[in-house]
Formats: C-alpha cells, sequence, structure tokens
C-alpha cells in the first residue's frame, strides 16, 4: 500500500489494460518481455500512476507481471534502466478482471450484446485468494438437460479450454482455439459474483463497475431491459464512461431521485482499453482518468463516496488552478530549533511537513499544539493580526523571560520556489503585503460579537467586495476604499459646493430666525412706541416765531447782510440735501461692490478651478495624443467687470472723502460762490462745507441788531426743529416697514428659506446617492457569484446591497448640546432615547426619511417638544455648549456627514447588527469560504467555536468543499468530524507530549491512511459511535479500528 504524508494529490490512473492473456482480443502478441516493456514505459511517458492490469475471466496477466516481472529485480533490471525501475516501482498496479454475463442487452441500434462486468480488487488481496475463494467459485453453464439442472463448471482456465473444445466439436465454424472459443461464449452471474464476494477476505477490499459504452441520459428506459439494466446498475460501485452526460447521471445530476432508484450515486473511472501496445494509455487521447487520492486501493474507493476526487479529461481544473497560481500555495513547513531553551524543553525541532495544496486538516485534543502551527504559517505568510494570534503572544509561548520564540525558525518552502524564514519572535512586516488569510479563533469571535466587529466586519467585506472585482476594473487601485476614492472625486466635489451654498442659506435663515422671535417684535414695537413719544414731544418744543421785523427801518447795509445770510441758509438746505443723498448712495454703493467683488472671486475660483482641471486633464489626454483646445476651449474676460468696479470703488472712495466729518474745523473754505457749489462740494468735505457755511451765518447774524438776531436765530432753532422731525419721522418710516415685513412677511420669507434648504438637501441627498450607485456598482460581481451559488446558499437567504447608515450622530450631537439646559434634549439619557427612536423608525435609504429626520431635530431645537400638546419655543442659542454657533449645528445636521454609504448585508431580510454570534459566524465563513476571491491560503483556526452542530454540517462542510477547489484551505479543529465529513485532502495530527519536555510530533497523510484513521479515532469524542455512521464511507472498519487502536473502547455518544 503505497501512502503519502502530503495527503491526496492528482494523479493519473488507467484502470482498463488487457494483456498478452487477453485471448478475446489480444493484439499485443506473445512475447511478455516486449509487452512489459511497452507497458511501463509507456506508462511512465504518459505520467501514469497507476494501471488497472485486466483480463477476461481471469488474472493471469496480473499474475505474470506481479511474479515473473515486479516480483523479480534481475528481470527488470534487464528490461529497463535503474531510473526507469525507481518510477515504475512507483506505479499502482491492482487486478481488473471483465467478465460478461448471462444478461443481454439492446442499444439502440437493435443490436443485442452481453453486458461485460469488472471487479477491480484491492493490491491487498493475495492472488492466490482472488484465483481460489472467488474465481475458481464462480459457476458457468456448460450444458443443459432434459428436464435436470444444468451442468455447471468453476470458471478456471482448463475448464474454459474443455467448454471451447466441446464447442468446437460441436460446431465445425468455431475455428479459433478452444481458450478463446470457451471464452467467447461464457457467461456468468453477476449475482453469484456479488454473493461470492461477500466474504470477510473481500470485503470492502473491492469494487465493482459496470460499462456504459452509451449515454445513459438519453437511452430508453422504457424498454423490457429496464430492470435488468437498472438492477446491474444498482449493485454496481460506479460507472466505467467517458460520456460527461452519462458521468453527470450517474452523479443523480439528471435525475431529482437517482439514489432512491439507483441506491447511491455512480462516479466514473475509465481507462485506455487498451489490446495493443499502440493503444497503451493512448486510445481516448483526451479522455483521462485523474484520481485524487493515495497512492492505493483505498484511495480508489473514496470516489465512491466523494465523486470530485475523479475527473475525466486531460486535467482536472484544480490542478491547472495550482500550476498557474503557484505564488498562492504553501508546500512545505520545517521548524527547527537554532538553540537550547534554559529550561531544557523540547518543543518544535526536526518538524517538517508537506503540504498539501487543497484542504489540509490540523486536528488534535485541546491544547495539543494546532493552534501553534496555524500561528507559524500565518506567521510566515505575514499575516497582519499579530494581536490575534494565540499562542505566538507575549502571555504564552514568547512570554518573557524566557520568550521560547528566539529560540526556534520556522522556513517555508513556496509552490514558486519562494522560500520565508523567520524566527518564532519575529513580527509582520508592514511593509509587505500579506501572503496568507487568517482567521484566528480570537478575531473570528471578534468579528462575531456586536460590541466590537462593526468595523471589523464591515472592512473583511470591503477585502471580500475587492477580492471580487475583476482585476481590469480595479483602476490600477490596491483597495476598495482606493476605487471608491477614485470614481467619487467629481461627485465629493460638487457635494461639498452643494454643503457650501447650504452653510450660507443657514446664515440666513438664523438671522429670519432671530427676527421671528417676539423680544425682537417687542423690540420694533417699543422702538416705534419711543419715536411717537419724541415727535409729540418735540411737537410741543417748536420755536415760536418772534414779531416781524419792520423791513422799512432796515438800513440797505442790513438788508444785504439777510440776503447773505437766506442765501447761506439756502446753501445749507442744499448742503443738507446733498448729504443726505450721499450717504443713500453710500449705502447703495457698499453693496454693489460687495456684490461685484463676491462675483469677480467666484469668476477668479473659477479660474483657478479650471485651469487645475485642465492641467490634470492634459496629462491624461497628452497620454492618449489629444489636445487639450481640441475637446476644451475656455476663455474668461473679466476687463468690464473689473473695469465697472473700478468705477464703483473710485466713487465709493470719492463719496466716503465727501462725508468724512473728521476736523471740519480746521481752516476755512475759499470763497465760497454759489456757482461754485458743485465744485466745492466734489473738492471737500460736505461736513467742512457745511461747518464753515454755519461759520458763515453765524459771523452774519452778528452784525445784526437784536430784533433781526432774534429773527434770524429763530430761523436757525425752527430749521433745526424740522430737521430733526424729519429725521424722526424717517426712523419711524423705516421701524413700520419694518414691522409690517415682521408681521406679514417674514414668516413667508422664513417658509421660502426653508423651501430652498430643503431643496438644497434634496440635491445633496441625490449626490450622495450617486456615490451609493458606485458600491452598487462595485459589488455587481458579488451578486453574480451569488446566482452562481444559490444552491449552496439556498438555505442561507443572504442579501447584499449597498445603503445609508446612520453613522456617528449621536457622539457629534453630544459635541454641542448642553444637555443640563431645557428642552427637547434635556438630560442625555433622554435625548439619546429621542434620537435614537427617531432613527428606528426611517428609513434614510429614501429621501422622505432623510426630511423628516432633519426636520425634526430642528423642530426639536426650536420647540420643547417634550409635551407634544404644548410646543414651547426654545432659544436655540441657549441649549449649546459655550462657543458652539447655532451655525455648527445647523451645518452638521443638513451636511449629511453622518450619512455614509456603506456595503451592507443581510440574512434572511435581518441586518448583521440583529444578528446573534452564530449566525453572525456562519456568514463570515460563508464569505471566507465562498465569497473571497483571493487566492492566497486561507487559515481557519477552529470556526466550529462559533458555530452550532446544524451550521457547521450545513456551512462548513459544502462551503469547506468548495472553497478547497479554488485555493488552499488550512482548517485547524480539535472534531476531526468536521475534517472527515470535508474529505480533507490531508489530516495532520499534531501532539504535544507534556510528560516528554513538550515534545512536538507531527503525523501527516490522507483520511485513508490507516495510521490517520486511528489517530482520527483517538481524537473523535465518543470514539466508536461518532465514527460508526462514517464506517462505509471512509472503509474504516471495527476489525481495523482495533488492530489499529486495541485500546480504544466504545463509549456512549450523543448526537
Amino acid at each position: 500500500m503505497l501512502s503519502s504524508e502530503v495527503g491526496s494529490i492528482w494523479r493519473k490512473w488507467d484502470l482498463h489494460v488487457h494483456t498478452p492473456f487477453s485471448s478475446l482480443n489480444n493484439g499485443f502478441g506473445s512475447d511478455w518481455d516486449i509487452y512489459v516493456k511497452a507497458l511501463f514505459q509507456k506508462a511512465v511517458e504518459h505520467n501514469i500512476y497507476a494501471i488497472g492490469i485486466t483480463d477476461y475471466f481471469t488474472i493471469e496477466g496480473y499474475k505474470k507481471i506481479k511474479s515473473d516481472y515486479l516480483g523479480n529485480p534481475s528481470k527488470m533490471k534487464s528490461l529497463f534502466t535503474n531510473e526507469e525501475i525507481i518510477r515504475i516501482n512507483e506505479i499502482l498496479i491492482l487486478p481488473n478482471i471483465e467478465f460478461r454475463l448471462d444478461i443481454l442487452i439492446t442499444d439502440k441500434h437493435d443490436k443485442t450484446s452481453r453486458v461485460n462486468f469488472h471487479v477491480i480488487f484491492s493490491e491487498e488481496v493475495p492472488i492466490y485468494q482472488i484465483e481460489e475463494n472467488f474465481l475458481h467459485d464462480i459457476d458457468f453453464i456448460k450444458d443443459g438437460q432434459p428436464q435436470n439442472s444444468d451442468q455447471k463448471r468453476k470458471l478456471k482456465v482448463n475448464n474454459l479450454i474443455e467448454f471451447g473444445d466441446t464447442l468446437k466439436r460441436q460446431h465445425h465454424r468455431f475455428t479459433e482455439s478452444p481458450l478463446v472459443i470457451g471464452m467467447t461464449h461464457v457467461s456468468v452471474s453477476s449475482s453469484q459474483i456479488c454473493e461470492i464476494l461477500d466474504k470477510d477476505i473481500f470485503r470492502d477490499k473491492y469494487i465493482l463497475a459496470v460499462p456504459c459504452d452509451e449515454d445513459l441520459s438519453r437511452i430508453n428506459w422504457d424498454s423490457q431491459g429496464h430492470n435488468t439494466r437498472k438492477v446491474l446498475i444498482q449493485k454496481s460501485d460506479c460507472l466505467m464512461a467517458s460520456n460527461p452526460n452519462t458521468i453527470a447521471w450517474g452523479l443523480g445530476l439528471k435525475s431529482k431521485n437517482f439514489i432512491e432508484e439507483f441506491k447511491s450515486i455512480k462516479p466514473s473511472i475509465w481507462g485506455s482499453d487498451a489490446h495493443s501496445s499502440n493503444e497503451l494509455f493512448n486510445k481516448n487521447k483526451d479522455r483521462f482518468l485523474w484520481v485524487k487520492s493515495d497512492l492505493n486501493f483505498d484511495g480508489l474507493k473514496q470516489i465512491i463516496h466523494e465523486p470530485k476526487r475523479t475527473f475525466i479529461g486531460i486535467e482536472p481544473e484544480g490542478k491547472k488552478l495550482v500550476e498557474l497560481n503557484s505564488t498562492h500555495y504553501l508546500e512545505r513547513l520545517i521548524i527547527e530549533k537554532v538553540n537550547t531553551l534554559p529550561s531544557g524543553e523540547e518543543w518544535f525541532d526536526k518538524i517538517d511537513i508537506k503540504l498539501n495544496s487543497g484542504l489540509i486538516a490540523i486536528i488534535g485534543n485541546k491544547g495539543s499544539g494546532k493552534t501553534a502551527i496555524a500561528d507559524i504559517l500565518a506567521l510566515c505568510g505575514n499575516a497582519k493580526k499579530p494581536k490575534t494570534f494565540s499562542f505566538l503572544t507575549s502571555e504564552r509561548f514568547n512570554k518573557a523571560p524566557d520568550i521560547k520564540g528566539k529560540f526556534f525558525k520556522a522556513t517555508v518552502n513556496w509552490k514558486d520556489g519562494r522560500i520565508t524564514k523567520v524566527t518564532l519572535f519575529d513580527k509582520p512586516i508592514e511593509s509587505e503585503s500579506e501572503r496568507v488569510n487568517y482567521i484566528p479563533q480570537s478575531f473570528l469571535e471578534k468579528l462575531c460579537l456586536p460590541e466590537t466587529g462593526k468595523g471589523l466586519f464591515e472592512n473583511e467585506l470591503r477585502k471580500i467586495i475587492f477580492s471580487r472585482i475583476p482585476i481590469q476594473k480595479r483602476l490600477n487601485k490596491n483597495s476598495l476604499d482606493e476605487i471608491i476614492s477614485f470614481k467619487t472625486e467629481v461627485i465629493r466635489k460638487s457635494i461639498e459646493l452643494t454643503k457650501s451654498d447650504i452653510n450660507l442659506l443657514n446664515g440666513k435663515i438664523i438671522e429670519l430666525e432671530d427676527q421671528c422671535k417676539p423680544e425682537y417684535r417687542q423690540k420694533i414695537y417699543d422702538e416705534i412706541d419711543s419715536i411717537n413719544k419724541r415727535i409729540i414731544a418735540l411737537y410741543e418744543k417748536e420755536p415760536v416765531e418772534p414779531k416781524a421785523v419792520n423791513e422799512k427801518n432796515i438800513s440797505s447795509e442790513k438788508q444785504q447782510i439777510n440776503e447773505d445770510i437766506n442765501l447761506h441758509r439756502h446753501l445749507l438746505s442744499n448742503i443738507d440735501e446733498t448729504i443726505e443723498n450721499a450717504i443713500e448712495e453710500r449705502e447703495i454703493l457698499n453693496l454693489e461692490v460687495e456684490a461685484f467683488s463676491k462675483s469677480l472671486q467666484a469668476f477668479w475660483a473659477l479660474d483657478d478651478y479650471i485651469n487645475k482641471f485642465i492641467s490634470d486633464q492634459s496629462i491624461f489626454l497628452s497620454s492618449n495624443n489629444i489636445s487639450v483646445n481640441s475637446v476644451f476651449k475656455y476663455e474668461l474676460d473679466l476687463d468690464k467687470l473689473e473695469d465697472i468696479n473700478y468705477q464703483k470703488n473710485k466713487r465709493l472712495e470719492l463719496i466716503n472723502s465727501m462725508l468724512d466729518n473728521s476736523d471740519i474745523s480746521n481752516g476755512p473754505i475759499n470763497d465760497l460762490l454759489v456757482d461754485d457749489f458743485e465744485t466745492s462740494i466734489k473738492l471737500t468735505s460736505l461736513y467742512k462745507i457745511k461747518y464753515n457755511i454755519l461759520e458763515d451765518i453765524n459771523v452774519l447774524q452778528a452784525m445784526l441788531d437784536q430784533p433781526a438776531k432774534e429773527y434770524q436765530e429763530y430761523l436757525n432753532n425752527h430749521l433745526k426743529w424740522h430737521q430733526d422731525l424729519s429725521e424722526l419721522h424717517s426712523e419711524l418710516e423705516k421701524l413700520e416697514i419694518n414691522r409690517v415685513y415682521i408681521n406679514d412677511f417674514l414668516h413667508h420669507v422664513l417658509t421660502n428659506h426653508y423651501k430652498q434648504r430643503e431643496e438644497l438637501l434634496i440635491k445633496l441627498y441625490y449626490q450622495k446617492l450617486e456615490i451609493l450607485s458606485v458600491y452598487k456598482e462595485l459589488y455587481e460581481p458579488i451578486l453574480k457569484f451569488k446566482d452562481n451559488y444559490k444552491h449552496q446558499l439556498s438555505a442561507y437567504k443572504i442579501d447584499f446591497d449597498a445603503a445609508f447608515e446612520m453613522t456617528g450622530f449621536l457622539e457629534r450631537f453630544d459635541h454641542y448640546i448642553n444637555y443640563a439646559k431645557s428642552g427637547s434634549f434635556y438630560t442625555k439619557d433622554d435625548a439619546a432615547k429621542k434620537i435614537n427612536t427617531l432613527i428606528s423608525t426611517l428609513d434614510f435609504n429614501n429621501i422622505d426619511g432623510v426630511i423628516k429626520f432633519t426636520s425634526s431635530i430642528i423642530k426639536d431645537l426650536l420647540f420643547d417638544t417634550r409635551k407634544e400638546d404644548d410646543l414651547i419655543p426654545k432659544d436655540v442659542q441657549s441649549q449649546l455648549k459655550q462657543n458652539i454657533r447655532i451655525e455648527d449645528i445647523y451645518n452638521y445636521i443638513y451636511g449629511l456627514e453622518y450619512l455614509e454609504p456603506i456595503f451592507q448585508l443581510k440574512l434572511a431580510g435581518k441586518e448583521i447588527a440583529s444578528l446573534s454570534p452564530g449566525e453572525r459566524g456562519a456568514l463570515l465563513l460563508i464569505f471566507y469560504l465562498l465569497l473571497d476571491n483571493d487566492r492566497s491560503p486561507l487559515i481557519i483556526d477552529q470556526p466550529e467555536e462559533n458555530l452550532d452542530n446544524q451550521s457547521i454540517y450545513s456551512i462548513l462542510v459544502p462551503f469547506i468543499q468548495e472553497a478547497k477547489e479554488r485555493r488552499q484551505v488550512i482548517l485547524v479543529t480539535h472534531n476531526p468530524n468536521l475534517a472527515v465529513v470535508c474529505d480533507a485532502d490531508q489530516i495532520i495530527h499534531v501532539k504535544i507530549d507534556k510528560n516528554n519536555n513538550y515534545k512536538v510530533t507531527c503525523t501527516s497523510g490522507t483520511i485513508e491512511n490507516p495510521t490517520i484513521n486511528g489517530l482520527l479515532i483517538e481524537v473523535l469524542e465518543g470514539t466508536f459511535p461518532a465514527f460508526d455512521t462514517r464506517n462505509q464511507r471512509y472503509n474504516v472498519t471495527r476489525s481495523r479500528i482495533n488492530k489499529l487502536v486495541p485500546n480504544v473502547e466504545p463509549k456512549s455518544h450523543t448526537s
């Protein structure tokens, strides 16, 4: 029995090769040396590792090859080189006896023929037992007698010759040799074959195969031979077929009730059916039989229950996958001690494990060192989860002061020839990429816990989504976040512009909300009342005109003075009007200059943006020989705008100088003439002119007599009184306008601003929705993958989506609100409850939900809503923390920073946060085993710890089997049931002998390996009862177990 510590590997087998003893069709001739030399040399040439030596009704050819050649070293040396002999000795030789049954089948062409039936024996069955206890117990009918039993003979070569000789005498047309005639016309019963094989010496050491030349998925099963054909297939272990439809039919893929009708699935095997040297391993060029197993009969027998272990074709996809992706497969692990530990402990020394490219199960009892091997492999693969390692930690193996890891080094050989060396105290190299994906038990537990797993879960999901994005669509980016950032760059800039507009509008809204406050309205009323009182008081103080002056008695000189005074009064009236107009013009100019300035700044910013845009695009366009100007022409002419702005500023500068009232008494104005008035006001301050006019009036009035002076003083006072009255009426008019605005229009203006803000909010939401569409585009490959595996996922209703998630709102809200202040958010706990209730009732993937949320929060700020039937207006600023402005919280609420696009995953309609740890664990394992498209080795430490028994067998088993077809999977488990039912390609049993200085030993092989069988049973909880259900499937019997592990006794077991 040939077994390999590397486990089950793909090898090319040919289970149907005839010898010169196949007398019915012998194209080899009679020279056995020539035959044997051709057989093995061509086997080596075609890379064949197992041959089914086939003859009709006999094993004479198998016996001769085993005894006269393979068992005769001198004979072998005479035919082959030493190098050839070494390779030949690696070839498994199995006896295959081809029978012709006493059953006639009619094919679709109405041709009737006997059915062939193959029995392939284990190489462990001695030749004499096959002959004496099987072949020589089979009967064939030699003659029939009237009203009597048939005359039968045993299936021996001499009896076949005698039978052929009889037929030749009786029928002169039979001209071949008696043996050929005998073999041609003899037939045997499949029922008798099965009865004879039901002996202890043969049990579990043979397989039955029926050849199927036709497409069994398309033949007519309605004929009289229906049950005859069916019974023969029912008792067979497998089919001999290479037709893809027949292969699929035998696996039950063409019928819903196949197992019920045919008792078991029927995997297909194949061979060249070579009858001449030219046909050896070459008869069916593109249809080779590949078997993934140990190189022995037990390995072959695994295909009965694990049909994926066979492939008929040029080369298995799994084998090609490994060869094409050799950088992603671990090939060998060596652990050595570099120095003696002070404690004298042995631990790892001279550990050398060849690693399988499929599913490796590392088993052992608890505390046996399984996880140590996983940690070491992960460290060699630069896995960057050292904080979640279970063995290579500062609390265990590398605990001070010993730090045992310094005394050991590990070497990993990769399949592409690269070698990685580390000490067991090393840390992952952050600057280098991970070469394995390690899921330690503690990391898996953290991911499963709601309080710690959300961020980790999201990160892992992003990695898996990235792995599913085709290389050509990754845009030369190294992560999903980089792709998203690149694809949403323009959208995010648009979002920032919209948020800027919202912020500006919030400032205006805050002003309007201030004006809506009762105290603001009351202030207007109070000011109006105050002005009215001042007007009434001013009327009461109107100057009284003195008695008129008799102008006839006034001298001409005095009359001239009066005329000069009147002229100055006229000038004074003009200057006051000019000042008033200038003030009004200055107000308008200030607004216009500010508007022009903003417009210019906007155009300058646009110019900068466009220039940067052109600069960025020019690199891309130039690389494709495209001129920027041929795609985009841009011209910005600000001359007219800048000229108008310049003129406005110059005019404002002049007005400001005209209204300069500083130092108005410094020096007189030169002769002030009416004709020069317009010129004068442009050359100096209007207030200075007014001051000088008033000074001139005072000088002129001093030159008058007393009555005239009194009258002039009256005129001065009345003018001043009239000016004061005009100012009060003007101020009152403005206040009245403001009052009417507040009472009649402010609500509508504020409502309109609210509407504008809502429109900007909707715009912002849909801009963020564009980012969400990028997310959906990126997870599309996963949706396709889900459809491809809908059968495997049928028990788990998994839904993928990209959605908005409320992220960190409460935490940020904390930053703004003073919970000690009266209002809707009084006390932190009540505020959190209120907000969480609101969030839980809204759908943030719908714009209505977002509008409802923002408006509800704003309403709660503007009013105390704790009593729904009694809303009390509140001052927003009074509810905020010190140094927090209303703009800050408004901008946050309407900026939607808390609304983040995420990849969302649901199980049976439940979101991640609502899943139990077990359900989370199930989902995670589905990700890693099915969805993750990463080719690097996947190392999972004890995944069953977070699953119930049902989930273990409904999720782990089928999904692990699926994953191992695409990547190397290393599974650490203390439950060997998992390794067995997953059909691990390699079992590594780890054991720490604590009574022998903690010496670690590793034993490796296939499930079918007897030593591994024994170790599996040793570790199994419940021993025999747990394994009994797998006896049939894995060829482990109680007698064999007792032989391997004699001290193991059955004990009670609960499934």
